[in-house]
């Protein structure tokens, strides 16, 4: 299993817990320079992790501007379109302390 998978099982275990922007940012642009996973496991990672941000009170609504990051590192990364180190290590930080 990939680390996508293990993710998603982790968060799917422990349903109370907050999701963790910096990891996802990770996760999607290391499986952006190396698709190991079915695209379905990332849409779903992703849904599960945005969801949780709305339920847990992080964030109002999908409007958010970190939803909005998420969702264009999820494309580049369901596309194909490799995440440069550099952008990945710079999108971590300014997700988990927007986080």
């Amino acid at each position: 299993m990939s680390r996508v998978g293990d993710v998603f099982n982790w968060y799917t275990e422990h349903d109370k817990n907050d999701p963790n922007m910096y990891e996802l940012i990770e996760v999607l642009s290391q499986y952006s320079r190396n698709a190991d996973e079915s695209k379905e496991k990332v849409e779903d990672l992703v849904e599960l992790e945005v969801e949780r941000l709305i339920t847990n009170g992080i964030i109002k609504d999908q409007n958010d501007s970190l939803v909005k990051m998420v969702m264009e590192f999820a494309d580049k990364a369901l596309k194909g379109e490799a995440v440069p180190q550099e952008l990945e290590d710079y999108a971590k930080k300014v997700a988990g302390v927007s986080f």
